[in-house]
């Protein structure tokens, strides 16, 4: 009996269905691997490029806080990482921050888009 239940549920006998996390999760997990994979492709172009194009380089990095944000801290999670990175003393990181009624890092006002620069560790506002 428990066989076929489990075989009208999945479709395959004797595996129970696997439990998916819920969609915030999912949306949460889905914009981390977006922006991981944007860094990566960043740095390969960086570290790709050579030194005859320039000596020095500037990142523009656009953080959209969205429902992730207000409700997990997915993005403000994400600036501290960038905080914590040592970049050469010839990479400028420039972040803008919008689109979160609400940002765990209080330094960020979720009432206007703001710019910053990423030095020695910490966010500067320009």
């Amino acid at each position: 009996m428990l066989a076929q239940t489990i075989f009208a549920a999945t479709g395959r006998p004797g595996l129970l269905p696997l439990r998916q996390p819920p969609l915030q999760q999912k949306r949460h997990n889905s914009m981390r691997a977006c922006v991981r994979m944007l860094t990566l492709a960043a740095l390969a172009v960086l570290l790709s490029a050579g030194s005859a194009l320039a000596d020095t380089w500037a990142i523009y990095w656009y953080v959209c806080g969205s429902d992730l944000e207000r409700r997990f801290g997915g993005a403000s999670a994400d600036i501290a990482e960038a905080m914590r990175a040592r970049f050469g003393k010839d990479v400028t990181v420039v972040l803008q921050t919008g689109g979160t009624t609400k940002w765990r890092n209080t330094q960020i006002s979720p009432r206007k888009i703001q710019r910053y620069l990423v030095r020695q560790g910490r966010l500067e506002l320009l």
